[in-house]
């Protein structure tokens, strides 16, 4: 990483990798990326509510903060939701997040 930016690779539904570079100041969560690729997704529900915005962590998943008590409880009301689930509108993009590789479910 050059220090300005953060490199996070989203794949998306049809299984095409998306590589984004994020400038580190700006604040975005990753669900702010998807709304960039996935035009079905229409929800506006800022706490994750509606888990349409469910992605795997593929790689980086130690990169994470732990899950806080509203994503756990997001998650366990989703059925395929797996140990690699994680909602992304709960998750910020900062500087650790550098090499993070993540899948739409």
């Amino acid at each position: 990483m050059n220090g300005e930016n953060i490199y996070i690779t989203l794949i998306d539904r049809q299984h095409v990798h998306h590589l984004f570079n994020v400038p580190r100041f700006w604040d975005l969560t990753l669900f702010d990326l998807i709304k960039r690729i996935d035009e079905h997704i229409t929800c506006n529900c800022p706490r994750g509510k509606c888990h349409q915005c469910q992605v795997k962590i593929v790689m980086g998943a130690d990169k994470l903060l732990a899950k806080a008590s509203v994503e756990l409880d997001i998650l366990s009301r989703i059925l395929d939701a797996g140990p690699a689930s994680r909602i992304a509108c709960q998750i910020r993009i900062r500087e650790s997040l550098n090499g993070l590789i993540i899948s739409l479910t």
